[in-house]
């Protein structure tokens, strides 16, 4: 096996894939191509790659990389997806095509839900999110133990099955976890590190990494609304850094509430106004690739030198198929 926290070596190829196994056929060598990962996007994951082989629209596609190490290979599925239209560059008698690929929860957000869809508050949120993603091509694992939704959910006219389900996914502060092999799994967000980087034992951060936390934008003052009621929460005190009193002026904010079992507006007014004023610190930096970290992971970050030691939770990555598979990550601190 391949000691990830040392160098290697790095090649890529795409597998076709065949839907009705979720099993490759063929292999395509790839040219170049980048995988990019977002927590806050309901697709959760896409892929662009360039290739010098024949393929068609909406065929399904699973990028591997394969990693060498004094001799030793290991293969880790990064990508599964579809792929939208390919674009056809040519040069003389060469040609490579440029694929688009989108993740497999694709297939969920192409689906309208009928109007007047209805999820009443107190059912289990996995398994109604284990319903909506129902059409995937891919096998969806649902963990034990969901939590049930608080307030009920009703379609809109425009909400798909993904975006109520990544609704109610938040609503339990649970996620869609996609592996690299195109399995789905509904799960809670990580509690347990899944990764540690340090001066010491895992050195693999690049050296120029930023380092930000806004605080201009915090708020003072919140308003909360829930089926036409409202409740507004104040920070009028003198020993709160954030409070109207120190900063000399207000700073608003809105939004809906997602109450917690027996509280009432007016706590999570205060409830939340109170977590709004811890606000994240965001660090982005490069480093090498570790098959283990993804999205919403924990991850333990500790460069004293740097001012740099906590645990942060994983926001953002893109990965790019070259050499070593550098991976961009944005984390921000709980």
């Amino acid at each position: 096996m391949v000691n990830w926290k040392n160098g290697f070596s790095a090649a890529y190829y795409a597998a076709r894939i065949d839907p009705r196994t979720w099993t490759d056929t063929d292999e395509i060598p790839i040219i170049s191509g980048s995988i990019s990962r977002k927590a806050d996007s309901d697709l959760i994951e896409s892929a662009d790659i360039t290739i010098n082989a024949d393929i068609g629209p909406e065929e399904w596609v699973r990028i591997y990389l394969i990693a060498e190490q004094s001799g030793t290979k290991q293969r880790v599925p990064l990508f599964t997806g579809i792929v939208s239209s390919p674009s056809r560059d040519i040069n003389g008698s060469s040609e490579t095509r440029r694929l688009d690929c989108y993740s497999v929860l694709k297939v969920a957000d192409d689906i309208l839900l009928p109007l007047g869809w209805f999820a009443p508050a107190r059912t289990s949120g996995g398994e109604l999110m284990k319903i909506l993603l129902s059409d995937l091509p891919c096998p969806v694992e649902l963990d034990e133990g969901s939590p049930t939704i608080m307030s009920s959910f009703v379609a809109g006219d425009s909400d798909t099955k993904l975006s109520v389900a990544q609704e109610i996914a938040k609503a339990i502060n649970w996620q869609i976890k996609i592996n690299g092999d195109g399995s789905v799994r509904i799960c809670p967000k990580p509690l347990t590190i899944s990764g540690t980087f340090d001066n010491i034992e895992n050195d693999i951060i690049e050296t120029q990494v930023k380092d930000e936390q806004d605080i201009f934008s915090v708020p003072n003052v919140l308003r909360v609304t829930l089926d036409g009621s409202a409740a507004t929460a104040r920070d009028d005190d003198p020993d709160s850094v954030f409070s109207t009193v120190n900063r000399g002026r207000e700073v608003w904010m809105q939004e809906e509430a997602k109450l917690a079992a027996g509280e009432s507006l007016g706590e999570y007014a205060f409830r939340r106004l109170k977590e709004l004023q811890s606000p994240a610190r965001k660090i982005d930096y490069t480093r090498r690739f570790q098959p283990d970290v993804n999205v919403n992971d924990l991850v333990s970050i500790v460069y004293p030198k740097q001012a740099i030691g906590d645990v942060f939770r994983v926001t953002a990555q893109s990965i790019t198929l070259s050499h070593g598979a550098r991976v961009k990550e944005e984390v921000i601190n709980e």
